[in-house]
């Protein structure tokens, strides 16, 4: 830990977020007047895909067996629901459920390498996730590993992450997991900490405790992962700035390799039911006043770079080194793989056909498969328009700038012909700046990155009502020029 007190790097992180004035930015119609945050992942959001048959989707599409993929497998099963969670999952599955969901993620892996012509998908990074893809047994952990290892071609492949939760890596169980992952090819592992405080932890109905987490961590180490990765939360219920610095302070204590740090979601990402929306609706007093939260967000900016991590790399994710970061999450959100997703809720991308499968959850998904149809359920060709917008923002938001070259390859547009109204506001407020080559977020735009993004956003796709802005110069109401 570098040798500041808690006292002053709360005042230091304190006086810079008040060096970024956001009121200035609540008053132009910037940010949202009640303090929510959007998180920009995708664009368009698949919560406005529309109804999308097999056909239709996969109409047209020619991919030759050396066509580079990345694949996401989501294993829905989970101890818990979070309160925070905006994902799909399934608790309380048995034994004879989890197996007869491995039956259909097999051949669904079957129905791809059909639909696409090819014996074996080349992949160039993997990331397994959930839910929890370790709340299996080991039996059945390796059954899943053998039938998708064997229907991927890994001699490419840069990088295969699994996200995990601590409670089920803990044991004899958790160890024989985890040393079957590497055997089959694991070598970056997330491990879903979200606080290593228990009073907080019980606030997010979380399985683990701070003393699971950190034995969690230590078991990964002796199974031979030597890229760790973890998650926290800032801005939860309960949370304070004090105890943020010490969630901070344990995680760069066990000298983890990086840190995934998450604002809290309070709107929507999916389809599915969660809680969180509903306690700010209700209760919003219980959250950190919004300048507390833009506190700990600096804070945890300032902790990680002082102790030698940068989110250089992929915004939010503060790392030693490059490996630290997700590749797969790279390759999905800043540079527009063709993406393989399986599973209820996943997202596909392949050129420019965006979509979803089964938002009926675990039901729907294996009633499409057994009827021999992929499980796309909803989906989209992106337009001109959409791809103008979203070619931009996924290495803004990400890498913090876009080069004007890139662009133009992917648009076919020069990136100087549009959007130049919005970005000449963005550049006189201090949020954008550019070069000849590059359009880059200043550390102003960096901080409010996502806002940054949501100011792009078509109309239709925006994620709170007009009212949620001041009638400034940056309202998102006032449309975009292109």
């Amino acid at each position: 830990m570098a040798n500041i007190k808690k006292s002053e790097l709360i005042k230091l992180a304190g006086d810079q977020v008040r060096d970024f004035n956001a009121g200035e930015l609540k008053n132009a119609g910037f940010l949202p007047l009640d303090g929510r945050c959007f998180v920009q992942m995708h664009y368009p959001p698949a919560l406005y895909f529309p109804p999308v048959t097999e056909e239709e989707f996969f109409d047209g599409l020619d991919y030759k067996p050396s066509d580079p993929f990345i694949v996401y497998a989501h294993i829905p099963f989970c101890i818990n629901r979070c309160i925070f969670c905006h994902f799909y999952i399934k608790t309380g599955a048995s034994p004879e459920e989890k197996d007869k969901y491995l039956d259909t993620m097999e051949k669904e892996m079957d129905i791809y390498l059909d639909r696409l012509g090819i014996d074996k998908i080349n992949t160039s990074a993997v990331n397994i996730g959930g839910g929890t893809p370790t709340d299996m047994s080991p039996a059945q952990l390796e059954r899943f590993l053998v039938f998708f290892t064997r229907r991927l071609d890994l001699s490419s492949c840069r990088q295969t992450t699994w996200d995990v939760d601590p409670t089920t890596i803990l044991g004899a169980d958790g160890m024989e997991k985890l040393k079957l992952m590497r055997r089959y090819g694991a070598d970056r592992i997330t491990i879903g900490v979200q606080s290593f405080n228990d009073f907080i932890l019980k606030k997010m109905n979380r399985a683990h405790t701070g003393r699971d987490a950190v034995d969690a961590l230590k078991q990964a180490r002796e199974a031979g992962f030597d890229n760790v990765c973890i998650d926290l939360i800032y801005g939860y219920p309960g949370q304070t700035l004090d105890g943020w610095v010490d969630e901070m302070e344990t995680a760069i204590s066990l000298e983890v390799d990086s840190m995934q740090l998450y604002r809290i979601r309070v709107a929507p990402i999916g389809h599915w039911a969660n809680s969180i929306e509903k306690w700010w609706a209700k209760r919003q007093n219980d959250f950190p006043a919004y300048d507390e939260t833009l506190i700990m967000r600096r804070i945890g900016y300032l902790m990680s770079e002082m102790n030698g991590y940068s989110d250089r790399h992929y915004t939010g994710l503060y790392t030693k080194k490059y490996e630290g970061i997700s590749l797969y999450n790279k390759a999905h959100t800043a540079e527009f793989f063709d993406t393989i997703g399986l599973g209820p809720s996943s997202r596909v991308l392949l050129k420019n056909r965006l979509g979803m499968n089964a938002r009926g959850g675990i039901e729907t998904y294996t009633s499409l498969i057994n009827q021999g149809r992929s499980a796309i359920e909803v989906g989209k060709l992106t337009t001109k328009e959409e791809n103008q917008i979203r070619y931009l923002l996924g290495p803004l938001k990400f890498m913090r700038e876009i080069e004007k070259e890139y662009y133009r390859k992917m648009t076919g547009v020069p990136l100087d012909t549009v959007f130049q109204k919005k970005i000449k506001m963005m550049k006189d407020f201090n949020l954008i700046t550019e070069d000849d080559k590059k359009l880059m977020l200043t550390p102003r735009g960096h901080f409010f990155s996502d806002e940054v993004c949501v100011q792009f956003y078509q109309r239709k796709y925006l994620p709170f009502p007009r009212s949620s802005y001041a009638e400034g110069e940056f309202n998102p109401y006032n449309g975009l020029d292109s």
